[in-house]
């Protein structure tokens, strides 16, 4: 491989790069995964009771379409995530979530899946190679949307936060988690609700949300590098943050979210198909001027179904996985 380096730089980059995120010694390759294990915020609300089956899309969340692309009857799909959590509320507060009191965040997600997974692998359920961890970005989302504007130190309350997630990776390392895909903090300043507060907000958001990521891009180098997990682990690290800022500004006029026709607001009616009720991507309103699917906002934070199958996309294919939008059952705007 290294001859290569003389005749192409963007070859031998390419190769040491790939070799960097997936030669772990317990990744077996995406189809030799049988569990996926999530931790973070508001992907879908799981819990119990009335709203166990509701999505804060208006229809399938790329978690869905990940597992789409493993084949739903290969796959146990664990949920720790929590609606409206935060990394650590010692440094960021949770959103209020009707009907989620208290809301577990994602530290204590963590524990809890530890436990879980230990004692998955005793019975033989589930093991270091055939597991996945997905860290989702929403909880440091929800960081950067109740912390941008109280924070007097906002380098500070970042180094805090990855101290959080170093010390409950270590944790959740120790339990047997050997394969991870860490979801990219996403560019929150692009939601309805920042753009609505006006310019200095948006820079605020913008700031954080920037600075954050490249805190987290540091915390997985410094992972892989750790001699500890050092040939151990394998860290995916996809980023989304490009391609949504396309599918916001029209610029990707093909696939699932071509079809959009409002990049920017939504259709207040059909947050209650998203919560109370199944999802309808063709709910229409006489209070909104086109169908729940035509929107890229679901709500003033969250986005639709076809942004989702764009970003599972782009997940997939930082694990070497080709599929398309049809082969996962995406929804079309």
């Amino acid at each position: 491989m290294l001859s290569k380096c003389y005749t192409s730089l963007v070859i031998c980059a390419t190769l040491l790069l790939g070799t960097a995120d997936a030669q772990g010694a317990n990744w077996g390759g995406f189809d030799s995964i049988r569990n996926i294990w999530l931790a973070g915020a508001s992907i879908d609300y799981i819990g119990s009771g009335p709203l166990s089956y509701s999505t804060t899309s208006n229809g399938p969340n790329h978690v869905n379409y990940i597992v789409n692309a493993r084949g739903a009857n290969n796959v146990n799909l664990n949920k720790f995530a929590y609606p409206g959590a935060v990394t650590d509320t010692r440094y960021a507060t949770p959103t209020t979530v009707l009907g989620f009191n208290p809301i577990i965040n994602w530290n204590d997600q963590i524990t809890n899946m530890a436990n879980v997974f230990t004692a998955s692998r005793l019975v033989g359920n589930a093991s270091s190679r055939d597991s996945l961890f997905i860290f989702l970005g929403s909880n440091t989302g929800n960081d950067i949307l109740n912390t941008y504007n109280t924070t007097t130190n906002q380098a500070q309350t970042i180094a805090n936060l990855i101290g959080t997630i170093r010390t409950k990776f270590a944790q959740i390392y120790h339990a047997g988690a050997r394969n991870f895909v860490f979801l990219s903090v996403l560019p929150a300043e692009l939601i309805p609700r920042i753009q609505n507060r006006g310019p200095a907000d948006i820079a605020a958001v913008a700031s954080f949300a920037r600075n954050y990521q490249t805190a987290v891009n540091a915390l997985i180098t410094e992972l892989r590098n750790n001699p500890t997990y050092r040939g151990q682990i394998t860290i995916f690290a996809p980023d989304f943050t490009q391609t949504l800022r396309d599918i916001k500004s029209g610029a990707i006029t093909t696939g699932p979210t071509a079809g959009y026709l409002d990049r920017s607001g939504f259709c207040p009616d059909a947050l209650t198909i998203g919560v109370v009720v199944p999802p309808n991507p063709d709910f229409t309103s006489p209070n909104c001027r086109f169908s729940a699917r035509k929107y890229l906002f679901h709500d003033d934070i969250h986005f639709t179904s076809p942004a989702h199958c764009e970003y599972a996309l782009n997940t997939l294919r930082s694990l070497g996985v080709t599929r398309t939008p049809q082969q996962l059952g995406c929804q079309f705007a």
